[in-house]
């Protein structure tokens, strides 16, 4: 009798779930009970009138005012997502942009930032498919301009007669206008050391260094060379044993890249549990965590006992942040902590210490992410954004390490499974929005009401209604019938039946200016299609 009522609670929530959300509700959610038991459904979405488009239903856990500027940018992906896209919200949660594009029909898009290229704000995503266990991809790199169109598609270069494809973990434009991408690739490996054949194979980690403006390979590094298999911290165990080139045993998993200041390059190796400094020459410079350390830790262990770590980054003040995950669905030891955390250290790469200055977690809310994940300082003041990657979640910090925002794009109750995730989560404040298409609208002339919508466009402050009596008009003769502030992604103006036979909705920025109208609906001849 239980499992009988259980049945039909999971079918209730899966059958509300389904039911499409308006936009009318995507305000910030009181009840994180409903949410997180799946009321809005196990992927929950809001919907629209103007558009085919859907953008992920937030849930605010806790929020400060201090969270309230800038965009998240997110790619979900996971089983329960039909389509991988790159997503922007604004701080409220309300849809910005997203794209229903295939991208060559990948399956996945991850990685998903705002980037300078040429002094210029740019879209930049991986998109393709993944690799054996999803633990990498192969795939390229989409660079889309302030107008939504591709402008770039970087590809890995080919090197030792390898047909090299772009990894899914990292995509990373240096100032110099380069950049630096993550690559997987099977190559013969001695796995004695690790309880393995000694004509095994290994999944190689490989990164490159690319110059933008003429695709020319500036730099390459394989793991394989450099670090020995007896560094892995993962135990040799699932069904990648070292067997065969399509089963390579992973035992360095290289999941970010960056440079210093002096054009030293900074990777992040997962399953090796260290932060590798490479000269430009490929020498080994430094390695910090893992069992080849090299710091004294100032800070009692916690400067150093990171585990299963992703995306670390190089500030400046040889200040070092990462996402600590502290815990894997991968072999070794599984728990190091009961949360994971961003990390913020301070290196002295002369006198080789380390030192711990901030680590960012939630105490009332803490997390435990066994794979993906990032660590942002974002430009929005001093703020710090911590995306939890295998649990679909984001955590706004102040500086000081206090929880500004806490926000979930997936109920708790699927958070073990995969269904839904956040490979890396991202705020900014430096992205502009103008679209090269128009906005549009719908007209439903049974309820009286046009709904208008513009995909991507941040420039927006308020929406006109306008009207003429006939269509062939300049824009100089529209007359004005409505006007309000642009608040969330969808707009909607009532009809009277006294407004002339042809309307448009424009949109108009801060000062008045008109940036784009829609296309010109009639409205008797909609009611005339509606009546046959």
């Amino acid at each position: 009798m239980a499992s009988s009522w259980l049945a039909q609670a999971v079918a209730v929530v899966l059958l509300l779930g389904s039911l499409p959300v308006p936009a009318a509700a995507t305000d910030m959610l009181q009840s994180g009970f409903l949410y997180d038991w799946g009321f809005y459904g196990l992927w929950p979405r809001t919907w629209f009138q103007s558009s085919d488009l859907a953008g992920p239903r937030l849930n605010f856990l806790a929020w400060d005012e201090a969270c309230a500027e800038g965009f998240y940018l997110f790619s979900p992906r996971g089983s329960y997502v039909s389509h991988s896209s790159p997503v922007i919200l604004d701080a409220r949660g309300n849809l910005v942009w997203t794209t229903s594009d295939r991208f060559g029909d990948a399956q996945d898009t991850t990685d998903f930032k705002i980037q300078n290229y040429h002094g210029q704000p740019h879209i930049t995503f991986w998109a393709g498919n993944n690799g054996a266990s999803h633990r990498y991809g192969m795939g390229s790199y989409y660079m889309l301009d302030e107008t939504y169109q591709v402008v770039k598609v970087v590809e890995a270069v080919e090197t030792r007669g390898h047909n090299l494809r772009g990894d899914i973990h990292e995509f990373h434009i240096t100032p110099q206008d380069t950049a630096l991408m993550t690559i997987y690739y099977p190559q013969p490996a001695n796995l004695s050391a690790v309880g393995g054949p000694s004509n095994g194979w290994v999944l190689d980690s490989i990164f490159q260094e690319v110059d933008l403006d003429t695709g020319d390979l500036l730099f390459e590094w394989r793991a394989s060379e450099h670090i020995p298999v007896s560094d892995s911290m993962r135990s040799y165990v699932g069904s990648d044993l070292g067997g065969s080139p399509t089963a390579g045993f992973d035992y360095f998993h290289i999941n970010s890249v960056d440079k210093d200041h002096l054009g030293n390059y900074i990777i992040s190796a997962r399953h090796s549990h260290q932060i590798v400094c490479i000269s430009p020459q490929g020498e080994t410079l430094w390695i910090l965590g893992g069992k080849s350390n090299m710091f004294q830790d100032l800070s009692d262990g916690r400067a150093t006992d990171f585990t299963w770590q992703h995306h670390a980054r190089w500030h400046g003040n040889n200040t070092l942040s990462m996402f600590d995950n502290a815990k894997t669905n991968t072999g070794g030891r599984k728990y190091a902590e009961d949360h994971s955390r961003g990390l913020v250290l301070t290196l002295d790469t002369q006198a080789l210490t380390a030192a711990v200055l901030h680590d960012y977690y939630d105490p009332q809310h803490p997390k435990q992410a066994e794979s993906q994940g990032s660590m942002q300082m974002t430009d929005l003041g001093s703020n710090v954004l911590v995306d939890y990657g295998f649990y679909p979640a984001v955590t706004e910090f102040s500086k000081e390490g206090n929880v500004l925002c806490d926000v979930r794009l997936a109920p708790w109750l699927i958070w073990k499974t995969g269904m839904v995730t956040s490979y890396r989560g991202f705020k900014t404040s430096r992205w502009i929005g103008r679209p090269w298409y128009n906005p549009v609208t719908s007209l439903t002339p049974s309820d009286g009401v046009i709904y208008v919508s513009w995909n991507g466009a941040t420039e927006v402050a308020s929406w006109v209604l306008q009207g003429s009596d006939w269509s062939g008009i300049s824009d100089g003769v529209w007359q004005d019938l409505d006007v309000q502030a642009k608040d969330g992604f969808e707009a909607s103006f009532d009809l009277t039946d006294d407004m002339p036979q042809y309307l448009r909705v424009a949109a108009v920025d801060k000062d008045g200016a008109l940036l784009k109208a829609s296309q010109v609906v009639d409205r008797f001849l909609c009611r005339l299609e509606l009546m046959t």
